[in-house]
C-alpha cells in the first residue's frame, strides 16, 4: 500500500482547485524592505533571504519568459573594512553585485553613474544613485538600469534588465511609474510572513491551532513549508495551503461540512468541470486509482483523481484525494511543476503514509506537525545525516525523508562541505560529485565517519529506502545521531597560550568580527581570500584549535561555500562554525 500511495502523489501538480499558481514571495523579509506596486504577473521568481529574514535579501521576478527582469536586493551598508558605503561607491557596487549574482564581469568605465537623483531622493528621503550599462553581446545583449537607495542600515538595489531587441515592446513611462511608486516600509520582525493581514499572521505557525472537530494531520511534511493561506469560518469550512521550494510543490487541505452536494459523485463532477475550464481533457482524468489504499489508511470512504492540463513546459498534473467522513468532507490536493515533480516521489511516500485524521484535543496544533498522538513514537525524525567535518562533527543536516537534494538549493549544509555521512538502517545515501546529480558517485548504506578523498566533494545527494527498516534499530540510530547535534570542539581560552594568542591577534579578531559576507567578497580577489583564509587558520591554531587538516586555499573555499549558503554571520563567526568552535566562546 505504501508504494501505491506514494506513486499517486507523484502525479500531484498544478494547483487548480484551491489556488492560483504559486510564485515565490518576499513575505518573510523582516525589517526595512521595498515593494514595487503595479508590476505585471511574473512568469517566474527567485527569492533568497538570510538570517531568518532579518539579513540580506534578494527577490527577482522574470516577465515574458525572462525578456524583462526586475529584482530588489538588500545588502549591508558597510564595506569589508566596516566603512559606510555611499553614492560615490555606486560603480563598485554594480561591478560586485553583477559578478556575485549573475557571474557577469563589467568594466566600471562602461557604467554611466548618476550619484544624486533629486527627484527620487524627495520620494524616498534617502540618498539615491542610478547606473546605466549594457551586458552581453548580439542576441544576448541586455540594457540594465540600477537604482541604489542608501539607508542607514541597508543599501537597496532595484535592478531592471531588458533584452535589447525588445526595447520597443515595453512602455517606458509605465516602467518609470514603477520606480516612482516604489515604497520603503518597516516590516515588524515578529511577523514571520510579513502579511498586512493580522489574521494571516496569527496562522503563520501552528496555523490550524484553533480548528475544532475532526481534522487531518500530515506529520512528516517539512516544518519550513511556507503558509500561503489559512481561513476558517464558523460553519466548519477550513482552507489550509502550504508550499515548498518557492512553490515547486504546493499542498492544500480543504474541509467542508458533509451534505448532499459533497458526495463522491458530486465531487467528481466538480473536478470534471474544473478540468474543462482549465483547458484539459476530462476523458484523461483517472478516478479512484488509489481510493482503496487511502480508505484502508484513513478508515473512511475515499476517492482519488489524477489528470493533466497544459502542454510542454506548461504541462501540469493534479492529484486530488477526497475523504468522506461522517460530519466532514476533506479534499487534499498537491501541486507542482511537471518537469521537476518527480524529485518529490520518495519524500511524498513518507508524508502521506503517515497521514491521519484526529479529533478533539489531539486535533489542536499544526496539521503538518505531530507532537501528540499514540503513533508519534513510530515516526522517525530523519533518515540520514551529513556532516561538514569527519567523525560526525560540525554543521549537521538531518535529512527528513528519502528524496533527491541539490546542495546548492538552500538546504541545511553548504555545498561541497560533506565530510562524513550517517545512514539510518534500511536506507542508502548516494553522493554526487556535481549539482543536478551529475559526475561520479559514492554510495553508503551505513555510517562513514571519514570520506577521505571524497570530503568536500559532493554537490548533490540522494536518499533511498532500500528495505523496510527495523524501527527499534532505526530509532536507536536516530538517538545516537541526535547526541552529536550542537557539540563543539573544546577550547580553553584561560591557558597562557590562548591568552597570548588573543592578545597578539586582538585587533585582527575584532575586524573579522565586524566584517560580513560583503566584506569577505567585496572587491577581494581569489588570492586575497586565500591570504585571509591562511590568516584565520593561524589565529585559531595559535589559540589551540586543531587546524592541521586545513590549508589556506581549502579554508578560503570553505568560507566561499559558507557565504553562498548563508550570509548573516560575521567572517569570524563563519570561520568558527566551519572549524566547529562555538562563536559564543569569544563573546564571554
Amino acid at each position: 500500500m505504501r508504494k501505491r500511495i506514494g506513486t499517486f502523489f507523484v502525479f500531484a501538480l498544478a494547483f487548480a482547485l484551491f489556488a492560483a499558481p504559486v510564485q515565490a514571495g518576499d513575505g518573510k523579509v523582516k525589517g526595512l524592505w521595498l515593494e514595487i506596486p503595479g508590476l505585471p504577473e511574473a512568469s517566474s521568481t527567485t527569492f533568497n533571504i538570510q538570517s531568518d529574514g532579518e539579513g540580506e535579501a534578494y527577490f527577482e521576478r522574470d516577465f515574458d519568459g525572462g525578456i524583462l527582469k526586475v529584482s530588489i536586493e538588500r545588502i549591508y551598508s558597510a564595506d569589508r573594512n566596516g566603512e559606510a558605503l555611499g553614492p560615490g561607491d555606486t560603480g563598485k557596487l554594480v561591478v560586485r553585485l553583477q559578478s556575485l549574482r549573475k557571474d557577469i564581469e563589467i568594466d566600471p568605465n562602461d557604467v554611466e553613474i548618476t550619484e544624486s537623483v533629486e527627484e527620487l531622493e524627495e520620494i524616498y528621503s534617502y540618498p539615491v544613485a542610478t547606473a546605466l550599462y549594457t551586458t552581453g553581446e548580439d542576441e544576448d545583449m541586455r540594457g540594465n538600469q540600477d537604482i541604489f537607495i542608501f539607508t542607514d542600515e541597508w543599501i537597496f538595489r532595484v535592478h531592471l534588465s531588458l533584452a535589447a531587441d525588445h526595447m520597443d515592446d515595453y512602455d517606458a513611462d509605465e516602467m518609470k511609474d514603477w520606480f516612482e511608486d516604489m515604497k520603503i516600509f518597516d516590516r515588524d520582525p515578529s511577523r514571520a510572513n510579513g502579511s498586512e493581514d493580522e489574521s494571516q499572521d496569527r496562522h503563520a505557525t501552528r496555523a490550524d491551532a484553533g480548528v475544532e472537530g475532526l481534522w487531518l494531520r500530515i506529520p512528516d511534511f517539512p516544518d519550513d513549508a511556507e503558509v500561503l493561506e489559512f481561513t476558517a469560518d464558523d460553519d466548519g469550512e477550513v482552507t489550509y495551503i502550504r508550499a515548498l521550494d518557492d512553490g515547486a510543490l504546493v499542498l492544500g487541505i480543504y474541509r467542508t461540512p458533509a451534505c448532499d452536494e459533497t458526495t463522491p459523485e458530486k465531487v467528481k463532477e466538480s473536478i470534471v468541470e474544473s478540468v474543462k475550464d482549465s483547458g484539459g481533457d476530462a476523458d484523461d482524468i483517472e478516478f479512484d486509482a488509489g481510493a482503496n489504499d487511502f480508505s484502508e489508511l484513513l478508515s473512511y470512504p475515499c476517492m482519488t483523481a489524477e489528470y493533466k492540463i497544459g502542454e510542454d513546459e506548461d504541462a501540469k498534473r493534479v492529484a486530488i484525494l477526497g475523504v468522506f467522513a461522517d460530519d466532514y468532507v476533506f479534499l487534499i490536493q498537491a501541486a507542482g511543476a511537471a518537469d521537476t515533480f518527480g524529485e518529490y516521489s520518495d519524500r511524498s511516500e513518507e508524508w502521506f503514509t503517515h497521514m491521519k485524521l484526529v479529533d478533539g484535543e489531539e486535533g489542536k496544533g499544526d496539521v503538518f506537525d505531530d507532537k501528540t498522538g499514540e503513533d508519534d513514537e513510530k515516526t522517525l525524525d530523519f533518515v540520514a545525516v551529513v556532516y561538514s567535518l569527519p567523525e560526525f562533527r560540525g554543521i549537521a543536516w538531518h535529512i527528513p525523508a528519502p528524496g533527491k537534494y541539490d546542495l546548492g538549493n538552500g538546504f541545511d549544509i553548504p555545498n561541497d562541505s560533506v565530510c562524513s555521512v550517517a545512514v539510518c538502517p534500511g536506507y542508502r545515501v548516494t553522493l554526487y560529485e556535481h549539482s543536478q546529480f551529475g559526475g561520479e558517485t559514492a554510495e553508503f548504506e551505513e555510517n562513514e565517519g571519514d570520506l577521505g578523498e571524497r570530503s568536500r566533494w559532493a554537490s548533490s545527494l540522494e536518499v533511498e529506502r532500500i528495505e523496510k527498516p527495523d524501527f527499534d534499530l532505526a530509532f536507536e540510530w536516530c538517538m545516537v545521531q541526535a547526541e552529536n547535534e550542537g557539540l563543539f570542539e573544546e577550547i580553553d581560552l584561560d591557558t597562557a597560550t590562548a591568552e597570548k594568542a588573543l592578545e597578539v591577534h586582538a585587533e585582527r579578531v575584532e575586524r573579522f568580527k565586524k566584517a560580513g559576507e560583503m566584506h569577505w567578497y567585496g572587491t577581494t580577489t581569489d588570492a586575497e581570500r586565500v591570504e585571509l583564509g591562511g590568516e584565520l587558520i593561524k589565529i585559531f591554531s595559535d589559540m589551540g584549535v586543531a587546524t592541521d587538516d586545513w590549508e589556506a586555499d581549502i579554508f578560503a573555499q570553505a568560507m566561499n561555500n559558507f557565504y553562498d549558503w548563508r550570509k548573516d554571520l560575521s567572517v569570524w563567526d563563519a570561520a568558527c562554525i566551519i572549524l566547529n568552535v562555538n562563536p559564543e566562546t569569544f563573546n564571554q
